[in-house]
């Protein structure tokens, strides 16, 4: 029988983790099913017609911790006993909360998946002295209850788990031809919004929110004085989208910048740009950059910050974070705005979704073997075929 798995993580919009969510659905389909598991007043999520075309189920039946006494509250253990058909708890998260509580659940239960990935290597916000307590917890206990460790990157996996786990890296891979250069739909696109083929698109996708560093790429445009000749160009929604438009406006640039919103199709408006921009203040790996290589164009990111693994074609420049507008808007320009063909590079990378299907595939199909470290028999583990990083003692 075809193993069932209750993903955790998908929120309503558009994101690294929702793209890496549905392509996982999408390369193992034949192998397992994917329920969804989100926020029970959470609206329609990204992909939602798909994943139930697979076979999946969409539940919003998870209450936030805090929400104990509202009505309706449905608690972690009554979740896991109302879905005896699930295999596992797969938690896809950007920092450790209380949803770790599905996976206690999980090992009561006897459930052989209780995983967690990491995809990122920073706090999005400010953490209090609970949300450190819990950590804590967290890491104390992290053994007993978890048999797979994964993470977008050894730096989030290190940062997450702690040096002295062993984290499986899963390559955030992605469908190369969707974004490979089209000049046809560059011509569209750039008619669409009216730029004229010798207008710079200076560009970028991803959430508007404090981890992007968003507010930089205004000032960035804003430093290049030959208005006439850039146009910044901002794909995806976000909580600080109103307020990056508003600082457009304050710095009157306003004009110059389109703002696009949240989108279904991002790779058409990849081939509209010249070059891409991702100035994080962290990143757990920025799968922005690789769909942006393979639209054959720049990129430019933030140094000691977004992972080297990222830089799969030679054409990503790290800027330093502590670098000035100016001095962005300096190396932007003088790194030039050709555009190159590299989807052959990028396709025999280890972010290809044939190694990415490999990997995964070798997670969820090994017969499970006993889990000594739980401290049940219940309680099982398996054991990964899979190239992971020791850290250093």
């Amino acid at each position: 029988m075809m193993k069932r798995i209750c993903l955790f993580g998908s929120s309503e919009n558009m994101g690294g983790t929702e793209m890496y969510l549905i392509t996982i659905v999408r390369i193992l389909k034949n192998d397992v099913r994917f329920d969804y598991l989100v926020y029970h007043d959470c609206k329609r999520i990204p992909f939602e017609n798909e994943i139930i075309s697979y076979g999946g189920q969409v539940y919003r039946e998870y209450y936030r911790n805090k929400e104990k006494n509202r009505q309706g509250y449905i608690s972690p253990k009554k979740i896991i006993e109302k879905h005896p058909e699930w295999d596992g708890i797969y938690l896809n998260v950007q920092k450790i909360h209380t949803a770790y509580r599905l996976l206690e659940e999980a090992k009561k239960a006897g459930l052989c998946y209780r995983i967690i990935h990491a995809h990122n290597n920073n706090y999005m916000s400010q953490i209090g002295f609970k949300d450190k307590l819990y950590e804590l917890y967290f890491l104390l206990t992290k053994r007993k209850v978890i048999t797979h460790y994964l993470a977008c990157s050894k730096n989030a996996g290190d940062w997450m788990f702690g040096k002295n786990t062993d984290v499986t890296v899963i390559p955030n891979a992605i469908d190369f031809n969707k974004f490979k250069m089209n000049d046809l739909i560059r011509m569209k696109m750039r008619k669409k919004y009216n730029i004229t083929e010798d207008t710079i698109v200076l560009g970028f996708c991803g959430r508007l929110c404090y981890q992007k560093r968003p507010e930089l790429l205004i000032d960035i445009i804003e430093e290049m004085k030959d208005f006439s000749r850039f146009t910044l160009l901002i794909v995806g929604g976000g909580e600080l989208f109103e307020t990056i438009r508003t600082r457009a406006v304050e710095r009157n640039v306003v004009d110059k910048t389109i703002f696009v919103g949240a989108t279904d199709n991002p790779n058409d408006f990849y081939q509209m740009m010249d070059c891409f921009v991702l100035p994080s203040r962290f990143e757990g790996f920025g799968i922005v950059l690789l769909e942006a290589q393979a639209a054959g164009i720049r990129c430019y990111t933030t140094d000691k910050v977004v992972p080297y693994e990222t830089n799969v074609t030679g054409r990503v420049t790290f800027i330093p974070q502590e670098a000035t507008a100016s001095e962005w808007a300096k190396k932007i320009i003088e790194g030039g705005f050709d555009r190159v063909d590299c989807l052959s590079k990028l396709e025999e990378s280890e972010y290809s979704m044939e190694v990415m299907y490999k990997k995964l595939l070798s997670v969820f199909i090994p017969e499970p073997t006993e889990n000594t470290a739980g401290g049940g028999n219940k309680s099982l583990q398996f054991t990964l075929q899979l190239e992971v990083y020791e850290a250093a003692a």
